[in-house]
């Protein structure tokens, strides 16, 4: 089997994969138990009276609205048209027979068009719907090596064709679509791309072709002037792939669908399409606070309002009144939706996939926006920060009606909202209190706007808590629970307690819940080798990540443990990448294996805790003189995945800006500013940008400035 032959069946795989939704998030309509933001349900049609069965692929697939009608395309090749012309009573009028799965579908005044994909001669067909109660096949068209149609998208008497499978787009003539006449193909040459196209967006004379393929996708940028002969301008790398992309002014909107919904939405500038720059990735609130979420699917703009399609995590709404900033404003769970599309006065209509039906919601605007929000501190330590300082500025959102009720801050299922006062026209400010059992970790402190006409406008902002000590693990009353207990026994060994272990170790350690491994930087074990013989038998590895470490192995040349020492030793692993293994956001368990000759002893395993960045007041002097020169160091380690740490010196007092820049020359992330004494500093950073999400792989730039003198160094992140 040759590499296409493979891709081929790998994408056909995971196109049945798109629709596998989990049936433990799926949710039963009308859904009072949805999660719901600024969003209500007006009306549903059930398509079919058979129910779906969760043992195999939902029949249902994307929604198409145009005038007073939904069109909802299924894998049976039944295409199915709603009457809206009533949201809260819509109606089946017309089920039309495709000989084909009928995958995407898109209307162009009397034409639908649809895009079938599938075993066997599978492509486009064109649908008169004139009279959209009877509609009539016109035409199909399909060519050797197509492996059906996944996508398309209609342009000036053209219909381009992403078959998701076999490369690259297909160009068709439909201005007689009852003779459609293929004109024009398009292959990538960019060696490093997939081919794999999943969807198109175009629009002036930009098209847009998401190349689908983990680790060879990306957004593919080209000029359409000819129509039939796309001409490539760039590309924009994305490791996961592209899905779907949709164009707004200078700014692309793109997305992946798979990993168990932490594909975030991608925000490219496009001022110059020749050179895209990247601005920034957005989550959804849900995904923030829920990882398990089955993942995103198609997004549609409309005005300043981005609509996202995100399976079991319902339907997504988005304010883009600042392109590079999306905010979160609108949601409803009770649908898993593979598609959805606003239409007018504030509708919403969406396929429900599982539930086999289309639902009509509307959205309610809120009047006010917040537009920046400034935290006192971004980080704070457990135990020590006892509140942080808030500011936020609010603006009226275009043709909303009414006043601001109240605004209140707080930390979602962890701190209740606290009110903030109005210190002018558009200033709010207050405090949050840190409760002094509040978890360490990464958080979203969530700024939420009310409006007098009970519509809301919610603003999320990271705040770090790190934690105040190390936090012991082997130790009880700790959350941590050993597996088979009666296999090990506590007793006093050479002067501390510690856990007798016997020659054939498997001590496998729980957390009550993940233990966050946020703001620790190392694993610190204290182990005794007993009065065991060494022998070339023994062993002894540490797992809490993929790979397991190895602490003793005869094949070591000079392994962390030294048998023929018969004293307490310490080993401290650090938290970060390495050739073995990558490190997890979370620990799910600890082992620790091997086989000795004899009993050994474990006194403690405990997480170490990591320095706080500078701007918690933490700061590292030499202990002799203060530096000489102004200075910044190589960070270290470097390349660095989870954490790394960047020094610099002050010879004398000065105002300074420590910030992380793209290769654009943009500024992602602020790690230190303000005025600092003389002395030595060293600033840990995450590899996040300034709103706490992770970046991606990549070289970046990171530069000092205090009162007129600059350095700048750079630095490489692997993910």
């Amino acid at each position: 089997m040759n590499l296409e032959s493979v891709r081929r069946s790998v994408a056909c795989m995971a196109l049945i994969a798109t629709m596998l939704v989990s049936p433990i998030a799926a949710q039963t309509f009308p859904g009072d138990d949805a999660e719901r933001l600024n969003m209500t349900m007006v009306g549903y049609v059930q398509l079919s009276d058979t129910p779906v069965s969760l043992d195999y692929i939902p029949p249902y697939t994307d929604i198409y609205v145009a005038g007073h009608h939904a069109y909802v395309g299924s894998f049976y090749g039944e295409v199915y048209i709603i009457d809206i012309s009533n949201p809260a009573d819509m109606a089946l009028v017309a089920t039309l027979e495709m000989p084909g799965p009928a995958l995407d579908l898109k209307v162009d005044g009397d034409l639908l068009a649809i895009g079938m994909q599938g075993a066997g001669d599978m492509g486009l067909g064109l649908v008169d719907i004139s009279d959209p109660a009877e509609p009539k096949i016109l035409s199909t068209l399909f060519e050797e090596g197509w492996i059906g149609v996944h996508n398309l998208f209609l342009y000036n008497d053209r219909a381009y064709l992403a078959h998701a499978s076999s490369g690259g787009v297909t160009i068709v003539d439909i201005s007689d679509p009852a003779h459609p006449v293929v004109t024009g193909h398009w292959d990538n040459e960019m060696g490093e791309y997939s081919n794999i196209v999943h969807d198109i967006h175009i629009s002036d004379d930009m098209a847009f072709f998401c190349d689908f393929w983990p680790g060879e996708g990306g957004l593919i940028i080209l000029d359409l002037q000819d129509p039939d002969r796309p001409v490539t301008l760039s590309a924009v790398p994305i490791p996961e792939g592209v899905h779907n992309a949709w164009r707004r002014g200078d700014y692309v909107y793109f997305n992946q669908e798979f990993g168990g919904g932490v594909f975030p939405l991608h925000v490219v500038d496009i001022a110059e399409p020749a050179n895209p720059v990247r601005v920034g990735t957005f989550y959804p609130d849900r995904v923030l606070r829920d990882r398990s979420v089955w993942g995103a699917h198609n997004t549609w703009i409309e005005g300043d309002l981005l609509y996202w399609a995100y399976y079991d995590a319902g339907v997504r709404v988005f304010d883009l009144s600042v392109p590079d900033h999306p905010v979160e404003i609108g949601y409803h769970t009770a649908v898993s939706t593979w598609g959805t599309q606003p239409h007018s006065d504030g509708l919403i209509y969406s396929i429900d996939n599982w539930q086999g039906g289309v639902a009509s919601m509307r959205f309610h605007q809120p009047a006010h926006a917040i537009r920046k929000v400034e935290l006192g501190q971004t980080v704070g330590i457990k135990g020590r920060t006892g509140g942080i300082g808030v500011q936020a500025w609010t603006a009226p959102l275009p043709g909303g009606e009414g006043d601001i009720r109240r605004i209140s801050i707080g930390l979602p299922g962890v701190v209740d909202g606290e009110l903030l006062h109005r210190e002018d026209d558009h200033r709010y400010v207050g405090r949050m209190n840190i409760p002094e059992d509040m978890p360490s970790g990464r958080h979203q402190v969530q700024v939420m706007l009310e409006d007098d006409q009970g519509r809301f406008y919610p603003f999320n902002v990271p705040f770090a808590l790190f934690p105040g000590g190390d936090l012991p693990i082997l130790t009880e009353n700790r959350g941590w629970t050993v597996e088979n207990p009666g296999n090990y026994s506590w007793t006093n060994y050479e002067g501390r307690p510690a856990m007798e272990l016997p020659p054939s170790i498997n001590l496998i350690l729980n957390p009550a819940a993940p233990q966050d491994l946020f703001g620790y930087g190392a694993i610190r074990i204290v182990y005794h080798p007993g009065e065991g013989e060494d022998a070339r038998t023994n062993n002894l590895r540490f797992t809490f990540d993929a790979a397991p470490l190895p602490l003793y192995s005869s094949r070591l040349e000079n392994p962390p443990i030294d048998l023929t020492r018969k004293e307490w030793q310490v080993v401290e692993i650090p938290l970060v990448w390495s050739e073995t293994f990558r490190l997890a956001p979370a620990i799910q368990t600890l082992k620790l294996q091997g086989r000795m000759r004899g009993d050994s002893y474990l006194a403690s395993i405990e997480l170490v805790a990591d320095t706080p960045p500078i701007d918690t007041a933490i700061r590292e002097e030499h202990a002799d003189t203060l530096p000489e020169v102004f200075a910044l160091e190589q960070n270290y380690p470097n390349p660095f995945n989870s954490s790394t740490a960047i020094r610099f010196d002050l010879a004398t007092a000065a105002d300074i800006e420590l910030g992380v820049y793209n290769l654009a020359g943009q500024r992602v992330a602020i790690l230190a500013t303000g005025v600092h004494s003389a002395g030595a500093y060293a600033v840990h950073w995450d590899g996040r940008d300034a709103r706490g999400f992770d970046l991606a792989s990549g070289i970046y730039l990171y530069r000092v400035s205090a009162d007129g003198h600059e350095q700048t160094r750079k630095l490489t992140l692997l993910r």
